[in-house]
């Protein structure tokens, strides 16, 4: 996902969350973000709104497993902006 779409995505689901959560919906919320997570791993922008969801509800294991993620694609955009490869 590119930088202005990852940008657009987290306006959206922002808004979405906003709504699902006055209907007192969040777990139907985390298990959508839990989807959208899984399907950009290498979005770190979508990563780091994922883990804030999780951190907001108090969800610690769910949290450092998102953030773990996270940390891993920052490590990779770090490498592929130095020319190296991933192993």
């Amino acid at each position: 996902m590119a930088a202005g779409q990852d940008q657009k995505a987290t306006e959206i689901l922002t808004t979405l969350k906003r709504r699902m959560f006055a209907d007192k919906r969040q777990n139907d919320f985390i298990a959508l973000m839990d989807g959208v997570g899984d399907k950009h791993p290498h979005s770190q922008t979508i990563l780091e709104f994922w883990a804030s969801i999780h951190s907001e509800l108090n969800r610690e294991s769910q949290y450092f497993e998102v953030l773990i993620k996270t940390l891993r694609c920052v490590s990779h955009i770090g490498k592929r902006k130095k020319g190296g490869g991933i192993p």
